[in-house]
């Protein structure tokens, strides 16, 4: 009798969903930011001179990216993909979410502690959750 020919299992999902939402999420946060002088992180970042706004704009820049790895190395057909950029979106995400905090720190160095502070430091969690994810999704072995 013939053995059963084992096949590999298809691949787990690449949380995709969850780093487009997540770039997205953190790039309008910024963007609505900056645009907007009526808000209250703007006026915060205001308050908190040029080392806030650099912030602003790094983060905006790294949002940026992340959204564009997605949009390129997951949603688009591959010959369309950036290669080598999967390999370390991980540091990508990781960055985004030190970024964060450090603008966390940033503002309440300038204003305090304030309940609008807790926007970033639970986005910075999301982000070290999709790089985790997706680090341990890619070296994960298929069972036989």
């Amino acid at each position: 009798m013939p053995l059963r020919e084992v096949t590999a299992t298809p691949a787990l999902p690449r949380y995709w969903m969850d780093r487009l939402y997540c770039a997205c999420a953190i790039l309008a946060t910024l963007l609505i930011t900056w645009a907007e002088p009526a808000s209250l992180l703007h006026q915060v970042i205001d308050r908190s001179g040029a080392e806030g706004w650099w912030c602003v704009g790094g983060l905006c820049v790294l949002a940026a990216l992340a959204g564009l790895d997605v949009v390129v190395n997951d949603m688009l057909p591959a010959r369309y993909s950036l290669p080598g950029t999967e390999r370390f979106r991980h540091v990508l995400f990781l960055a985004l979410g030190m970024g964060l905090l450090s603008i966390t720190y940033v503002l309440a160095e300038a204003i305090g502690f304030s309940p609008v502070l807790l926007l970033f430091p639970v986005h910075a969690g999301f982000t070290v959750a999709i790089a985790y994810f997706d680090l341990f999704q890619r070296h994960r072995s298929p069972a036989p």
